[in-house]
C-alpha cells in the first residue's frame, strides 16, 4: 500500500471508505460531508482488509442544500402537448425526444438561471399525448396550465395544433413557443403570449423551391397539379403558392384545396390525367398524402416532377408509402443538422442527431432542431410579461 501524491493510507481508506458507507445510509450514490451545522453524527464501524486488518470509525453527516432565494420556484414546469400515438406521432416523438434532451442539458448545468432570483432552476418537462387529434390540444393545454401549474407552453406541429395551444396561452397568460409555420401564426394574431419558431415560407421556402422549378420546369409542359388540403395550414399555402407559380411561368391547374378527411381522390386525379399535369405539387397531413399517392398510382397518373410538401418532413412518413412510391418525390428541408446552432455548453446539431442516431436507432427527423432549440431560447420563463425569445433564423 504505497500512498499516492499528499493523501496517506489512512487518510485514502478514510475518504474511500465515507465514500461507500455513506452511500449506503443515504440512499444515494454520493456521499454528504461537513460536520457543520449536520444533525447528530451517525456512527458507522467498517472493518477493512488490506495487508492488515484495521477498525475505521466513519461519520456520516449530510450537508444541507442550499437554500434558493425567497419565492423562487423549486423547479419550472414546461408543458409539452404532442402527438405520441397516431399518424402524426413520427414526426412529433422525435421532438419530444429532443425537448427532453434540452432539458436534462439545462439540469445538468444547474437549470436555467433566473435572473429574478439571481440563480439557477431546474427544468421539469411535462408531456401529455394528443392522439394526433387537433380537437384534443386545447383541453390539454388548458390541464397543463390550471392542473399542472406549468410556468411556458412549447410545442411543434402543424397550424391546427399549434393554434389551439396559443389561443389557451393567450387566454390564461402563459407564454407559448410554437414551431409552425409564421405566416399562419401571424395570420390568427396579435399575440401577446405565443412565440413562433420556425422559417418564413415565402422566404426561405419559397426561395429553395422555385429556383428548383426553374431548373427543372423546360423539361416539362409546365402545367401543376395541386393538392393542398383545405386546413389552416394549406389554405394559407394555397394563398403563397398558386401567385408564386405563375410569376416563373408555371400552370397550376387551380381547383381550390381538398376537405381535410378525404379518402377518395379520384375526381381530382382523372382531372390531372385529363390536363396532362406534368408537374405536381401537395400541402397535406402525412395520412392524407399517403392515401391520395397510392391512389395517384394505381390511376397510372406519374408526373415528371414531384413536391409534398408536410407529409415527407419525416422518413418514416416516406417508408410508410410503401414499395418504391417515394421515389422521385422532393421535399422541404425546414432544419438540418449542418444548419447554424447554439453556443455552448449545448451540443451542435450533428452531435444531437449522433446521440438520437445511437439512443433510438432511427434515422434522424427534422423536428430534432427546432424542439431542442425552442427550450434553449427561452429566458426568464418565470415571468410571462417579460418572457424573451430569440427567434433562431435558419
Amino acid at each position: 500500500g504505497k500512498e499516492s501524491g499528499s493523501v496517506g493510507r489512512r487518510s485514502f481508506l478514510k475518504i474511500a471508505i465515507s465514500a461507500i458507507v455513506a452511500g449506503v445510509v443515504a440512499g444515494v450514490g454520493g456521499y454528504f460531508a461537513g460536520a457543520a451545522s449536520a444533525p447528530t453524527a451517525q456512527t458507522v464501524t467498517e472493518t477493512v482488509t488490506k495487508t492488515e486488518t484495521k477498525t475505521v470509525t466513519v461519520t456520516a453527516t449530510p450537508t444541507p442544500t442550499p437554500k434558493k432565494p425567497a419565492g423562487a420556484p423549486e423547479e419550472i414546469k414546461i408543458g409539452m402537448p404532442a402527438s405520441l400515438t397516431g399518424f402524426m406521432a413520427p414526426s412529433a416523438v422525435p421532438g419530444v425526444w429532443a425537448a427532453q434532451k434540452a432539458v436534462d442539458d439545462y439540469n445538468a448545468e444547474g437549470g436555467i438561471y433566473v435572473k429574478e432570483y439571481d440563480c439557477k432552476i431546474p427544468l421539469r418537462l411535462v408531456i401529455v399525448d394528443d392522439q394526433s387529434d387537433p380537437n384534443n390540444v386545447a383541453p390539454l393545454a388548458s390541464k397543463l396550465i390550471l392542473k399542472e401549474k406549468v410556468h411556458t407552453l412549447i410545442l411543434g406541429g402543424p397550424p391546427p395544433f399549434a393554434l389551439p395551444v396559443c389561443s389557451i396561452g393567450e387566454k390564461y397568460g402563459v407564454p407559448v413557443i410554437t414551431t409552425t409555420p409564421p405566416e399562419v401564426f401571424v395570420s390568427h394574431g396579435p399575440w401577446r403570449h405565443a412565440w413562433c419558431f420556425f422559417p418564413w415560407v415565402e422566404k426561405e421556402g419559397l426561395a429553395a423551391m422555385t429556383a428548383l422549378w426553374k431548373k427543372y420546369m423546360d423539361q416539362t409542359n409546365r402545367k401543376v397539379a395541386v393538392a393542398i388540403e383545405g386546413d389552416v395550414d394549406g389554405k394559407k399555402w394555397y394563398e403563397i403558392i398558386i401567385p408564386a407559380m405563375k410569376k416563373i411561368g408555371l400552370k397550376p391547374l387551380e381547383l381550390g384545396t381538398f376537405m381535410p378527411g378525404t379518402t377518395d381522390f379520384t375526381a381530382l386525379i382523372t382531372r390531372w390525367k385529363k390536363e396532362n399535369c406534368e408537374i405536381f405539387f401537395a400541402n397535406c397531413m402525412p395520412n392524407s398524402f399517403a392515401i391520395l399517392w397510392r391512389q395517384c398510382a394505381e390511376l397510372g397518373y406519374r408526373p415528371k416532377m414531384a413536391n409534398a410538401e408536410r407529409a415527407l418532413l419525416m422518413a418514416e412518413d416516406a417508408i410508410a408509402l410503401g414499395g418504391n412510391l417515394a421515389h422521385g418525390l422532393l421535399t422541404g428541408v425546414w432544419w438540418h443538422p449542418a444548419f447554424p446552432w447554439s453556443p455552448p455548453p449545448f451540443p451542435g446539431g450533428r452531435k444531437i442527431v449522433e446521440i438520437y442516431e445511437k439512443e433510438r436507432n432511427k434515422p434522424w427527423a427534422q423536428s430534432l432542431g427546432p424542439s431542442y432549440l425552442s427550450l434553449i431560447h427561452i429566458s426568464e420563463p418565470t415571468r410571462p410579461l417579460y418572457i424573451s425569445y430569440a427567434v433562431f433564423c435558419l
